[in-house]
């Protein structure tokens, strides 16, 4: 009850609705970040590409995909070098919004500015680290359980538990990444286990909401008829909306939490 109050005291969708805005303008900056670090790594592009894609619907995929290969693999490494800072920047300012909205979700906005820049920019690089790590975690565990399934030394009931191995270390990567980022976002000293409970609703919601939009998406909805080629580019639109959604839903939850146990602190206290 007390978390429907406050998402609607709050008005999370018309923010969840601005934070899209701000994570649609930093999405191809940070992908631009993101390609560039993988080939910094010395990491086949390609094979994370088509893990990678494989997370969306087609139309997004197509758009994804036609992006790369004409930005950031089409031969203009160049460019990219000189502009990967400005990509950076770029891409900030969507988790600059993140930042907005968490501190909103706490009735509170204050903060510094160079300390918001700054862990914008932090958001960004450590959300490029988590993508890789899981996109590299899928990759090796999909290889290790195509090896031991040839090698029929798994049975069948234990080679379906190791299939969800890598899917549950990525997920359980996500989850730290957004703690930190839930913590830090916070503007007052929070551990992290108070932020736990939201993040793991995000996570969750994530997953199975982009599951279950992934289904209709692909095999129900027929947006391409109405919006032709630039279907891609509005569904993406409705799944970063759906992130945003759920990720301040998330804060709202620690929120709540939070400041159920300071109400209770307090009056400990106050009968002391």
């Amino acid at each position: 009850m007390d978390l429907a109050k406050e998402t609607i005291k709050d008005d999370v969708p018309a923010i969840a609705s601005e934070l899209t805005y701000k994570i649609l303008l930093a999405f191809f900056p940070f992908l631009i970040f993101l390609m560039s670090l993988i080939g910094y790594l010395k990491l086949d592009e390609s094979l994370f590409m088509s893990q990678m894609l494989s997370l969306f619907p087609k139309e997004i995929a197509d758009v994804l995909s036609n992006f790369v290969s004409e930005v950031v693999v089409g031969g203009k490494a160049t460019v990219l070098s000189i502009s990967l800072l400005v990509s950076v920047w770029s891409a900030s300012s969507g988790f600059r919004g993140v930042i907005k909205g968490v501190r909103m979700s706490f009735g509170r906005n204050e903060g510094g500015l160079v300390r918001t820049y700054a862990l914008s920019v932090f958001f960004v690089v450590l959300f490029a680290t988590t993508l890789v790590t899981m996109l590299l975690l899928m990759i090796f565990n999909n290889a290790i359980f195509r090896f031991l399934r040839g090698s029929a030394l798994l049975s069948g009931g234990a080679a379906s538990l190791y299939s969800l191995l890598g899917t549950f270390l990525s997920m359980a990567v996500m989850l730290f990444s957004l703690m930190l980022i839930y913590k830090f976002s916070i503007p007052f000293r929070t551990g992290l286990r108070q932020v736990m409970p939201g993040a793991l609703f995000s996570v969750a919601a994530w997953v199975i909401i982009s599951k279950v939009f992934n289904i209709y998406v692909n095999n129900f909805a027929r947006y391409s008829r109405v919006y032709g080629s630039i279907a891609g580019v509005f569904i993406l639109i409705l799944w970063l909306n759906i992130i945003s959604l759920t990720l301040l839903i998330g804060s709202e939850i620690n929120s709540v939490l939070i400041k159920h146990d300071e109400r209770q602190a307090a009056k400990c206290g106050a009968e002391i």
